[in-house]
């Protein structure tokens, strides 16, 4: 599944990536986070609530792969457990405007095992979260 959408947030775009590639600032903005483990600032594991009833938690593996400050970043996230898993490849272009950064993002997701069946109830849960966190990343650099 695919989500994407954009966003013109009121801060400049170093601030914005910084935001946007900090896994302590990511993992705040997501509310299902139940923890977050930071190996370096390029490798960090997310343990994730599945909004599923009797879901396990999964956990995510996080890397930022590519690196362009500030114009852009691109985060794989792969993980799962017994009963399926999920990859996520993420990627972010800031673009500024006069004060402002526009962010446009893409999200590509994959769900296996029991997970792969629920994947278009998901959708909308992935896309509203995506939201989310763009809310939360527009607060944090305010």
């Amino acid at each position: 599944m695919r989500i994407e959408g954009e966003r013109l947030v009121d801060a400049p775009r170093e601030r914005v990536y910084q935001a946007l590639t900090d896994p302590n600032v990511v993992a705040a903005t997501v509310p299902l986070v139940e923890r977050v483990d930071v190996r370096d600032a390029e490798h960090w594991d997310l343990v994730v609530k599945v909004p599923l009833p009797v879901a396990p938690t999964l956990k995510l593996e996080f890397s930022l792969v590519e690196k362009r400050p500030p114009e852009r970043a691109r985060l794989h996230a792969t993980g799962g457990g017994l009963m399926g898993g999920a990859t996520v490849d993420s990627q972010f272009d800031l673009t500024a405007e006069g004060e402002k950064t526009r962010i446009r993002f893409v999200a590509d997701l994959q769900f296996r095992g029991a997970l792969a069946p629920a994947e278009r109830l998901l959708e909308p849960v992935a896309q509203r979260q995506a939201e989310r966190t763009l809310d939360a990343i527009e607060r944090s650099v305010s």
